[in-house]
């Protein structure tokens, strides 16, 4: 958060004083724990800096401590300092009868806006201003005319700064459309991000927040000040690669419109690197957020399309910059396609995943950003999706026609599903008519989210039990107990070496003995269902040639995976020498 003394500058030189005793208004739409709000409001109500020092609770200060440095000065005259703080005591009674301006603060964080509240309370300013949650794209001008001042997240802030130019230009489209006639401050450590609000800057100050240089950047919004073409100046790569998404985009909606609405499918991939040169995989959610204020398993909010986009690493020969203008090509046309804010589209960057569980987690949003969740559908089933915290968001949806068979197959039967992640085939087996389900994963985060997958479906956890082990180890454990299952599903990840695990797991080296093992624990009619998404993968020869071994991998491939048949490979598998009924 901003120093007080840092904001208390940054307002000087916006301007604000004069602003608050003309009676204009204070927004700011990215406010964190309150900083610039509450000192803008101290200055609006002619409050001196330090004040409440002075006149603050005695019960919360030590007698025997001066509240003062300078009061044991032997310079320091008592008198004269008595008469300061009289003075500074009427300007602030005065201050306060002559009524306050607007000052609103919010942030899409309901921690940050709760703790701005606390601060503003702290600050005894409670009553001069307001904090709300929300996106900033949805904040509106309360008058004609104000001071929006804002403080974005910086490129150190966000982790891996992908978003941080697409947020600039967001930002100037909101000033551009809605705060004409405003003057708009905004802070950041980048002057170049400045051309992305699409406004000739009045005035640049320079500052240093902590060890960064930062440059406050003023703008009049008005259209004598905007920058030729209303907004960022596109290079005629851009407007190329634009058009051939758009067109890409639109072509693969049109072809699964039919297949999704005869389905009932909300969750589905759209786009997955059609065009080589834009490589990304792009899947549509379409949900309700859970209530803002509710916990987990509370109340719902309305209906909304988020867009889950992932960015394939580009190769070396890419440079830098080509890369970032692919990236606004595809978040610029996402949005335009689905109609969507810039602020419902998730962008990652999807690196192969070496040296770590592939599972790990990763915010991707402003730092202190909530989290975006959303409760989907799936035949029938409900499920938390999060499309922010993690590289992927808690429900595959290559493995849907997979869960659907499961869900089909379930009734009456013992369910093992390994490598659970989320729990989301367990969730279709029970409802299938499972008569009693385990599953099992080493993340105790991932059991959690899919305790909720289960709360969300009526699930019974006395039934259908979550365990949290290592699944090789656990494996070997139902095998001394002499564990049988009628249904079972193998699902490694690729590799994995958590520090929880025994060993380092590779799925192309160990399934063999996963698979064995899993094939020991089948009933006489049992099905073992064998899924890997390593794109080389190669079965072993001897599982191969088994009987009861059938590959069934582009049955399992539905109409919106189509492009890429090697998303995944399934093995249908029953135990040697049992004859399929």
């Amino acid at each position: 958060p901003l120093k007080e003394n840092l904001a208390a500058a940054l307002l000087y030189r916006s301007g604000w004083p004069g602003l608050a005793k003309s009676g204009a208004v204070l927004l700011d739409p990215m406010c964190g724990s309150g900083t610039l709000p509450i000192e803008a409001a101290l200055m609006a109500a002619d409050i001196a800096p330090g004040l409440l020092r002075e006149d603050g609770d005695p019960a919360t200060r030590r007698p025997d401590t001066p509240i003062w440095g300078f009061s044991r000065w032997p310079g320091h005259n008592q008198r004269l300092w008595a008469e300061l703080l009289e003075e500074a005591r009427e300007r602030k009674t005065t201050g306060l009868a002559a009524g306050v301006p607007g000052i609103i603060g919010s942030d899409q964080d309901a921690r940050s806006v709760e703790n701005a509240r606390t601060n503003a309370r702290r600050a005894g300013v409670e009553g001069l201003l307001r904090f709300e949650q929300g996106s900033f794209e949805s904040i509106r001008p309360s008058a004609a005319s104000g001071l929006l001042i804002c403080n974005p997240p910086y490129g150190q802030r966000i982790g891996d700064g992908l978003e941080l130019p697409a947020l600039f230009t967001r930002l100037g489209s909101l000033l551009r459309t809605h705060f004409e006639g405003w003057r708009a401050a905004v802070l950041t450590v980048d002057t170049e991000l400045g051309f992305r609000i699409g406004l000739r800057s009045t005035a640049r100050h320079a500052f240093r927040n902590g060890a960064l240089d930062c440059s406050l950047l003023l703008f009049d919004v008005d259209r004598e000040r905007r920058i030729k073409g209303d907004g960022p100046r596109r290079s005629p790569q851009f407007l190329a690669e634009a058009d051939m998404l758009g067109n890409r985009l639109r072509k693969n909606l049109r072809r699964l419109d039919g297949w999704r609405k005869a389905e009932g499918i909300g969750c589905y991939r759209v786009y997955d690197a059609d065009i080589p040169e834009l490589a990304f995989a792009v899947d549509v959610y379409n949900g309700r957020r859970p209530a803002a204020s509710a916990a987990r398993g509370g109340g719902e909010g309305p209906q909304l399309c988020l867009l889950h986009a992932q960015e394939y690493a580009p190769p070396a020969s890419v440079d830098e910059r080509s890369a970032q203008r692919r990236r606004e090509v595809m978040q610029t046309v996402l949005s335009e396609v689905f109609e969507v804010p810039a602020g419902q589209i998730v962008l990652k960057s999807r690196a192969r995943q070496r040296g770590s569980n592939q599972y790990q987690r990763r915010r991707v949003q402003t730092g202190d950003a909530a989290a975006l969740e959303l409760l989907v559908e799936e035949h029938g089933c409900r499920f938390l999706v999060n499309l922010s915290d993690y590289l992927d968001t808690g429900l595959f949806l290559d493995h849907r026609p997979l869960r659907h068979r499961l869900a089909r197959q379930a009734a009456g039967k013992r369910f093992l599903n390994l490598f659970a992640y989320t729990a989301s085939a367990s969730v279709h087996a029970a409802r299938g008519g499972a008569r009693e389900s385990v599953s099992v994963d080493l993340s105790a985060s991932y059991l959690d989210w899919a305790a909720h997958n289960f709360r969300l479906n009526g699930i019974d956890s006395r039934r259908h039990r979550l365990v949290a082990a290592d699944c090789l180890r656990w494996l070997d454990e139902a095998l001394w107990r002499k564990e049988r299952f009628d249904l079972i599903l193998l699902d490694p990840p690729t590799f994995s070496n958590s520090k929880r695990m025994t060993g380092v797991l590779d799925v192309q080296r160990d399934h063999v003995g996963l698979v064995e093992r899993c094939l020991a624990l089948l009933s006489d009619d049992g099905v073992l269902y064998f899924s890997t998404n390593r794109r080389r993968f190669e079965l072993d020869a001897a599982l191969a040639a088994l009987p009861g071994c059938e590959d069934i991998s582009q049955s399992t491939i539905a109409r919106d995976f189509s492009r890429n048949r090697q998303v995944h490979h399934c093995w249908r598998l029953r135990r040697p020498g049992t004859v399929a009924r």
